[in-house]
């Protein structure tokens, strides 16, 4: 079994907040959105269905509950929750809250050159968010 390591990319455009039962969640490096993505810490993972079913388990309760979360505390419009990978092999999954009046709405916001990274104050925001996420 090789060591887990997280992509280059998502390691530059995000950060760490926490890890729930081998699953990190980062925050998008964007001001612009509520954006988190998931990340089971299992080396070499591409698709969900290569996911252990403890993992795919977990995955889906926390998804769930972060996407309800996040639409009662930022009053979303719609949460966006998806797994690409075309450009990023890694299994990630994104988790965003949307508002009709954002800055790409209704468009997707993957692939938006234009970023507004966060500030400090943001990240913390963040961060906190999380930390009040029960689960």
């Amino acid at each position: 079994m090789s060591i887990f390591k997280l992509d280059q990319r998502l390691e530059d455009n995000s950060f760490l907040i926490d890890i729930f039962e081998d699953i990190q969640i980062r925050v998008f490096n964007d001001s612009r959105y509520f954006w988190y993505i998931l990340v089971p810490t299992i080396s070499e993972l591409k698709d969900w269905h290569d996911l252990p079913i403890k993992v795919e388990k977990n995955l889906l309760i926390y998804t769930r509950k972060l996407s309800q979360f996040l639409c009662q505390t930022q009053n979303a419009d719609k949460i966006n929750i998806a797994s690409i990978g075309n450009i990023v092999s890694q299994f990630h999954l994104h988790v965003i809250a949307r508002h009709k009046d954002d800055a790409k709405w209704p468009h997707p916001v993957w692939g938006d050159p234009i970023i507004a990274a966060l500030s400090q104050n943001d990240l913390d925001i963040r961060k906190y968010l999380i930390k009040r996420l029960k689960l």
